[in-house]
This record gives structure tokens, sequence and C-alpha cells, in this order.
């Protein structure tokens, strides 16, 4: 399996596992050395991706959206936290 950054071997294998289970992945093993073992979206799996393909990429437009959202109710809290420490 060709290695996937950021994700352990044996995470992305318990989760094609999953995938695999649900349907949505299928699991081909090629007899050859070393062994080959390939992964490809069933009819199922790639229905998920259309229905989910627009929402992801909504994701993706608006990360700064989300950032800048979570600096600012970041610095509101802290500052709700300073407030409330120097009433005290």
């Amino acid at each position: 399996m060709d290695r996937v950054e950021g994700v352990s071997q044996k995470s992305l294998t318990a989760t094609l596992r999953h995938l695999e289970r649900d349907g949505l992945v299928k699991r081909t093993v090629t007899v050859q050395v070393p062994i080959r073992v390939d992964y490809e979206a069933t009819p199922l799996g790639k229905a998920f991706v259309q229905q989910t393909h627009p929402l992801w990429m909504w994701c993706a437009l608006n990360l700064s959206d989300f950032d800048r959202a979570r600096i600012e109710f970041d610095r509101s809290a802290q500052s709700a936290r300073v407030i409330s420490k120097v009433g005290a």
C-alpha cells in the first residue's frame, strides 16, 4: 500500500476495511511478489462521492471563513475570561 501522508498504515487499513464492509470500496488482491492490493470505489461508493462532493467543495472553499470565525470566537472568549477575572 502506498503511503498516505499523515495516516498510519494501521489506521488506513482499518478505514479501508470499514469502507469495504459498507460496500463503498472493492478490494482486489493480485498474487505477485510483493502481493498487490488495489481498492476502487463501487457503484455505491461513486454515488456517495457524487452526493458529498458538493459539500466537501463548499467546506474547502470556506476554510478561511472558518478560520476567521474561530479566531474571532477565541478572541471574544479570551476577552470574556479576562473581564470576568478583573470583575471578581
